[in-house]
């Protein structure tokens, strides 16, 4: 197994005038890296095998997934004067995906048997960006504006290419029978069948906002935040071509016009300076990825309100600084991976999705951040979120109202210190922790109402903690930071879908050695 990643940031930057200024940056970024399920579940994401090591690989030998990324972007700055700012930017960004690999392990038998498709994905996505903005200081009486105006536009166009192998549609093709559990059981095939590419999907999708926002100050202590979005997206019919008959035809739906708008507003108490508490409303046009899986047409938005109270206090002279939040956010439709395709077959590409339902997550986030010397600070944390079907259709194959989302856990908490010796003798050596805890979880997929299985889809998952260690030294311009991960090397599981539950890393000792120019 490997994964290998290049990256180069060129950027220059250009003084127009006093006033006016001109940043260009590039980005290049290449990953190539072997595609891994971790250890899969079984019985249909009944179950986790437990009883497998966290080493276990059950992709093909040969599996590989490429991707390449350009990016470019322009950013004119111009001062008007102290109050008035302008700000342009256009951007372009071209990523190409190649990926062959063994099918999505979602066909577990609770034995371990499985019948290993295939899966070839060739993807493009193009998408050019530009914005501006305005923003300004001013005064109305004794009332102060800070005032933000601008307009953002987008083309997006994602081409994807179907595949078959030996004649058959790809997501049809029985490449091999292995056991997850036990991988001494049969002969895993080792050749790489040659996958045709046989069709080419384009799915053109442009989008249009604008928007204004005010953050009027009454007084010192009392001021309000109101904004306003106007959003339009155009989903185009999608144009297939067919390589072998060298033909073009349309995807079924048509063109589709979204359109939106989306206010938020704030109010925010600050009776000293140390001090300040907001209540806030937010209503947001929230762009899928992905194409839909019964029209084949990229995913028309979501719509997403959020509520949310907080404060923010500094206390000690500055020394700890608490942030507490408590949250409401309503998706009206999840978009989520579909487990099958339209014509009924298991789908193993993770950008056909579909829509399951308005979601509801309610909860709280707590930071401290503390500060006793230069030498010794911590940052500490904890979340609590109950993500969960608050609305559905009651028919068949819809989510189970109230039922928790998978993925997401109920808590998490993280706590971080570090300390910075001063003394002549270990001057520039520094040492900290952190650990992390990651509550229980839902793996698998969530039930439907009337599902073929009598049995729930959901897999609990404990809660588990980790501890890293780090230690590092600098002498003038080189730096050396040593850490060991996982101290108590304890095993758990990430948890991404039904088909991916991979062990967490075991117990790593790491080191990193840098040179400032």
């Amino acid at each position: 197994m490997y994964n290998i990643r290049k990256y180069v940031n060129p950027s220059l930057s250009f003084n127009l005038g006093k006033k006016t200024t001109l940043l260009v940056t590039g980005d290049y970024l290449s990953e190539s890296l072997t595609p891994d399920f971790g250890i899969g579940s079984l019985n249909n994401g009944r179950a986790i095998p437990t009883m497998v090591p966290r080493s276990q690989y059950i992709n093909t030998s040969w599996a590989y997934s490429q991707m390449n990324q350009f990016s470019g972007m322009a950013a004119l700055n111009h001062q008007f004067n102290d109050n008035w700012h302008l700000n342009a930017i256009i951007s372009g960004q071209r990523t190409d995906i190649d990926s062959y690999q063994a099918s999505l392990p979602n066909t577990v038998s609770a034995t371990g048997e499985w019948n290993r498709g295939l899966a070839r994905a060739n993807t493009k996505e193009n998408e050019h960006t530009g914005q501006i903005n305005l923003t300004g200081k001013f005064k109305t009486g004794s009332v102060s504006h800070q005032v933000l105006v601008g307009t953002d536009v987008a083309k997006v166009v994602n081409v994807t290419n179907g595949y078959s192998v030996a004649g058959q549609y790809i997501s049809t093709y029985i490449y091999d029978k292995i056991n997850t559990i036990d991988l001494n059981k049969y002969i895993q095939r080792t050749d790489i069948p040659t996958a045709v590419d046989t069709s080419r999907i384009t799915a053109p999708v442009y989008r249009l906002g604008t928007y204004a926002q005010d953050l009027i100050s009454f007084t010192d202590k009392i001021k309000m935040l109101t904004g306003i979005r106007w959003s339009w997206q155009e989903t185009d019919q999608t144009n297939i071509q067919y390589l072998v008959k060298q033909t073009f035809g349309a995807g079924t739906a048509i063109t589709k016009y979204d359109r939106a708008f989306s206010p938020k507003l704030a109010f925010i108490y600050q009776p000293i300076s140390t001090s300040s508490v907001y209540v806030s409303y937010s209503n947001n046009f929230i762009v899928n990825t992905g194409t839909d899986v019964n029209t084949g047409q990229g995913l028309k938005p979501s719509l997403l309100n959020q509520y949310e109270i907080g404060s923010k206090n500094e206390l000690f002279d500055g020394k700890i600084i608490t942030n507490v939040s408590i949250y409401r956010i309503i998706n009206s439709n999840l978009a989520v991976v579909s487990p099958i395709k339209a014509d009924g077959t298991v789908n193993s590409d993770n950008t056909v999705k579909t829509f399951s339902g308005e979601t509801t997550s309610d909860g709280f986030d707590i930071d401290i951040i503390g500060h006793f010397s230069k030498n010794f600070y911590f940052i500490t944390g904890y979340s609590y979120n109950n993500a969960r079907y608050t609305k559905t259709t009651g028919l068949k194959e819809s989510p189970i109202l109230g039922e928790r989302l998978v993925i997401s856990p109920v808590s998490t908490a993280n706590a971080t210190l570090f300390y910075t010796f001063t003394n002549p003798s270990l001057k520039k050596f520094k040492v900290g922790a952190t650990a992390f805890y990651t509550g229980n979880r839902m793996a698998g997929y969530n039930n439907k109402v009337g599902q073929a299985q009598a049995y729930s889809r959901l897999i609990p998952v404990k809660g588990f903690t980790t501890l890293d260690l780090s230690a590092g030294y600098t002498y003038k311009k080189i730096s050396l930071l040593a850490s060991v991960t996982n101290v108590t090397n304890t095993m758990n599981y990430l948890i991404h879908d039904n088909y991916s539950i991979t062990p967490i890393p075991p117990r790593q000792f790491l080191t990193t050695l840098s040179y400032k120019l």
